[in-house]
């Protein structure tokens, strides 16, 4: 029976070449998280400006409709509209009349 191949990492390696491999590593991880960063407060960033914007075309639309409802009839208590004009009384006739 025959065993499977065992792999190793090279562990040989001289000084310099580790040294140079950390270097590397560091360099991508100091990379890997500015770039992370950045990303993340330009995505921040828009969507601080959009809330913004909403806040903004809501409490714009808001003073609009309050301005609108103002300029409209005024509701009474019961939830209807007052109507204002001009009306004539007239006499009921009675069937007689006809």
């Amino acid at each position: 029976m025959t065993m499977a191949p065992v792999y190793r990492l090279l562990s040989n390696q001289g000084p310099f070449a580790q040294l140079l491999s950390t270097l590397l590593l560091m360099a991508a991880l100091v990379l890997a998280l500015f770039l992370g960063t950045f990303i993340f407060l330009a995505v921040l960033g828009v969507a601080v400006v959009l809330g913004i914007f909403l806040y903004l075309r809501f409490w714009w639309l808001r003073r609009r409709a309050g301005r609108m409802q103002r300029a409209t009839p005024a509701a009474d208590s019961r939830g209807g509209v007052t109507l204002e004009g001009e009306y004539t009384v007239e006499e009921r006739r009675s069937r007689d009349d006809r």
